[in-house]
């Protein structure tokens, strides 16, 4: 079942055409890589699955429903949003961070909380009166990677979620990250410059390059068939850093 879809969705800011008729589809449970560079579209694409961004042209869906259809807010607790650098409220203290959605629902913060915190290696009893100043990059990450997960929410969406990150931190995280989405059988659709993080986390990967889609495919599908002279360049500059892509 496709839960997440994009279909020939263009978006402008101005004479700027920040997508130009892309499409995406997100099996359900699964985790989807949208990777480019600056510029490219893909914070702008992740957007539009939440109404941040409202596209020109072209039809969004989450399960069954389209978009314009539902109320934004509704649409907002139904999926998680965690963005780089965390995006924590600063003057409140994790566990009220953790709790900021269940609170909006009116849902009862406390269990939730404790077990959200406790999936991202976080125990309450010990971060949960902290603030996130008195935190790591690493674990304001977590934070909020578990304010998106703490209302039990369809799917995720995350915008370079371990981008900020120095390179074992980042190791880590994504270790970490990728058996809790299998663990709660989620589906995750997240941006990253980096085709290596792609390799290592996502399913599936569309890439972005000016607001049109190079190819779509597995990391096994643009290792061995680049799709275009772009997609050929990524995928051998990832090589040149060292990055495995899933070789044997």
């Amino acid at each position: 079942m496709i839960f997440l879809s994009a279909r020939h969705v263009t978006v402008r800011f101005g004479a700027t055409v920040a997508l130009d008729s892309v499409s995406l589809d997100a099996p359900s449970g699964s985790a989807v890589a949208i990777v480019g560079e600056s510029g490219s579209g893909k914070t702008t694409l992740l957007r539009c699955f939440n109404r941040m961004v409202e596209p020109d042209s072209g039809e969004i869906r989450v399960g069954e429903t389209e978009l314009r259809t539902q109320n934004r807010i509704a649409l907002r607790r139904r999926l998680g949003y965690a963005q780089q650098n965390g995006g924590l409220i600063p003057h409140w203290t994790v566990s009220a961070n953790v709790g900021l959605v269940l609170r909006a629902l009116g849902r009862p913060d406390r269990p939730a909380v404790a077990q959200v915190m406790t999936l991202v290696g976080l125990p309450v009893e010990t971060f949960g009166s902290r603030y996130p100043h008195e935190l790591s990059g690493g674990q304001r990450q977590r934070v909020a990677l578990a304010r998106a997960l703490a209302a039990n929410p369809e799917a995720i969406l995350l915008d370079e979620p371990f981008g900020a990150l120095d390179a074992i931190t980042r190791a880590e995280l994504q270790d970490g990250f990728d058996r809790l989405r299998r663990q709660l059988g989620i589906t995750v659709l997240f941006v990253t410059h980096d085709l290596g993080e792609a390799a290592r986390l996502a399913d599936l990967i569309v890439v972005l390059r000016a607001g049109h889609v190079e190819q779509r495919g597995t990391i096994a599908e643009l290792r061995d068939s680049p799709a275009t002279p772009y997609v050929r360049t990524l995928v051998e500059r990832a090589l040149a850093q060292g990055e495995p892509l899933r070789l044997p």
